[in-house]
Formats: C-alpha cells, structure tokens, sequence
C-alpha cells in the first residue's frame, strides 16, 4: 500500500506541470490536459482512501505522507483554478459529419446571436468532451442489387429512347441525356458532408437517441453502426446518361444485330462493380435520409447525423465500408436479363423515332 505514495505524488506533479503550461495564450490541448490532471488526482487519491479503510495496520504508515500531500495540494488546485478561468477558457468546436448514404443540409438562420445549446437527435455517435479522438465506422450489408428500369418507362423518356435505339447518334443520346436531367429533383441547397463552427465555452449538448455517448476527456473511441439493406435497385437511366457504349451495345441488340461495344450485361455488370460505396448506396432507397444541421436563434439542431463532437483538441474521423453478399451478382444478372426484355418489347411498341421538338408547340401559338 505504500506505493500509492508516489502514484499520488506523481499526480500532484501533473498538476503543477498543468498549472505552469497555462500561460496568455496557451494551445487548447492545454486546458485539456490541465482538466484530465486534476482528474487523474482526485482518482488516484481516492483509491487509498478506501484501502487505508480496509486496513487500519498501514494507516499510520501513509496518513503522514498523504497529510503533506493534501497541504500540497491545495494552492497547485487554486492556481489552476484561477487559470481556468471562464473568460480564459478557449471555444468549443462542434464537429458534425453526415452517415456515408447521406449528405447533411445546412440551414443558417438568425445568424447574428450566439448558439447556447446543441441538441442532436437519432444521431450515431455523441462526443462531450475534450481531447478526445473518435473513429466513426459505418458497416452496410447489401443483400441484394437489381436494375431498376421503371424511369424508363414514363412516356415522353420512353420515345426519347426508343429513338435512340433505332438510331445510336450523339444526338439522340444528347437528347435522351437531356430528357433525364430535367426529371431529376434538384439537390438541396446547402448539402455538405461535414460541419463545424466554433461554439461559447458554456453551450450545453443534449443528445437524444443516439446509438453512443461518450463524456471524458481523453478518451479513444471507435463507433460503428450497421446498416441491413436488402436491395440497391440501380437506375438504367444513370448508366445509359453516362456511357456511349452500352447505347451502342444495347442498339444492336434490341436490333438483332452483333456491335464491337459488346455485350450490354457484361457493360451493366463491370459498370456496376465500378461504383464507389457513397455511389452504390444512392440506390438504397430504404436507408433513411435527412441528416441536417438546423441554426435557430439560440439552438444548434442536428439530426441524422453519423457523429457529432463537442470540445477542444478533438479529432474526429469517419470512414464507411459496404459488404455485398454473394448472391447478390446472381441477382443482378437475373434482373437485367429481365430488364432488357421487357425494355426491348416496350421500344417495338412505342411510337416511331421523331423530332421530340416538335412535340412542343411555339411560343404564342395554343393547340385545341
């Protein structure tokens, strides 16, 4: 029980080293390691405490020892009191970053006033504290992938690419290509992946419905969270928007013909497996997105978010990792032999190739 001595008096030396690094200017790794001293301490003296209890014999050999530890101790505390002092204290850094199958939405609002609280709400990980070093994983498990066609099969998309298969051209591709962009919804203003903002030494956090809380200075966590998602149905407009050689491919075969470009399901398939994780998971439609960060007069809101740290010196990375099950390439190829043959009996049947231009009449002039 003796060695508990220099463990303690250790400890007071961290908190006079603390003490003396805090000087006008001092980094915030600093204030941080000045709080985790005078932790370390109090932690470290309470454990003789309650050994002296249990073994009355060796009190009298310690109690002199921690009695000049304890007059020791009391003006290193009121000097480091007195440096921490509130208007001293360096500011908080919130750090948000968005799960990898979603993008956080920023609205800044009532920018002017000074944010006294942060509450986040169905968020991954939650960090409160300083010097902390958090490693937030995202693990998806796909169990299947198919092709999805059904964007194809709205009426004026459907013309533009029944023209396109009759006759490949970069024109009616462009055509085909503008088609698409238009019936694509407009990304929200303010997407990001990540968001950060210095915050008042005293903002509260509130954090409700998060998988992990973790409130300690110093500490390393890793964070993971699973996603199950049993289809990433892939868009056949997406492929065909970005790439000559399946039209080309795709042509031939609806024709009956042979083409260099090859064969359009091994084109779907390497395009496919050629999809980055971020990409691959657009088409999961039944992941739940929304993640956003929501500035209000005094509030800061985030929800959805992958993971959220409050405090100074923290460091904060976030990677993803997306497993495809083994049977979900025979799916695939399933779904596209499916797909194309529906697709091909829906050109045969769709109005023959034309100027979709002239679809829509001049300017001034009204058709009954």
């Amino acid at each position: 029980m003796v060695k508990d001595v220099p463990e303690a008096t250790a400890a007071v030396k961290k908190v006079d080293v603390a003490a003396h690094k805090l000087r006008p200017g001092a980094p915030p790794e600093a204030f941080g390691a000045a709080v985790q001293a005078v932790g370390a301490l109090g932690r470290t003296l309470a454990d003789p405490v309650r050994l002296l209890r249990e073994s009355p014999a060796a009190r009298s050999r310690i109690e002199a020892g921690f009695q000049k530890l304890v007059e020791q101790i009391g003006p290193r505390l009121d000097g480091l009191d007195e440096a921490l002092k509130l208007h001293d204290l360096p500011p908080l850094r919130l750090q948000v970053v968005a799960p990898a199958h979603d993008r956080l939405v920023v609205w800044e609002a009532w920018g002017r006033a000074e944010p006294r609280r942060v509450t986040t709400t169905d968020t991954g990980a939650v960090v409160q504290a300083n010097n902390c070093r958090l490693e937030a994983e995202e693990h998806y498990r796909v169990r299947r992938i198919s092709l999805d066609c059904e964007p194809l099969y709205r009426p004026a998309v459907l013309d533009a690419f029944a023209a396109m298969m009759a006759d490949p051209s970069r024109a009616n591709h462009e055509a085909f290509r503008s088609l698409v962009a238009a019936g694509r919804p407009e990304p929200a203003a303010g997407e990001v992946r990540e968001y950060g903002r210095d915050l008042a030494p005293t903002t509260a956090l509130i954090a409700d419905g998060a998988d992990v809380v973790a409130q300690g200075d110093g500490t390393r966590l890793t964070s993971t969270t699973c996603y199950h998602v049993e289809e990433a149905a892939i868009a056949l407009t997406d492929l065909l928007v970005d790439n000559r050689e399946l039209v080309e491919a795709m042509a031939a075969q609806f024709a009956g013909r042979s083409s260099a470009a090859g064969d359009p399901l091994r084109i779907i398939r390497g395009m496919v497996a050629g999809l980055g994780d971020s990409d691959l998971l657009t088409y999961a439609d039944e992941l739940q997105r929304g993640a956003e960060v929501t500035r209000n007069v005094f509030d800061i809101g985030v929800n959805l978010a992958g993971a959220v740290m409050v405090g100074y010196g923290n460091k904060l990375s976030h990677t993803s990792r997306v497993d495809v099950s083994w049977s979900a390439g025979h799916a695939l190829k399933t779904s596209i032999g499916k797909s194309l043959t529906g697709l091909r009996q829906a050109v045969a049947g769709a109005r023959p190739q034309r100027d979709l231009d002239a679809e829509i009449p001049p300017p001034g002039r009204f058709e009954r």
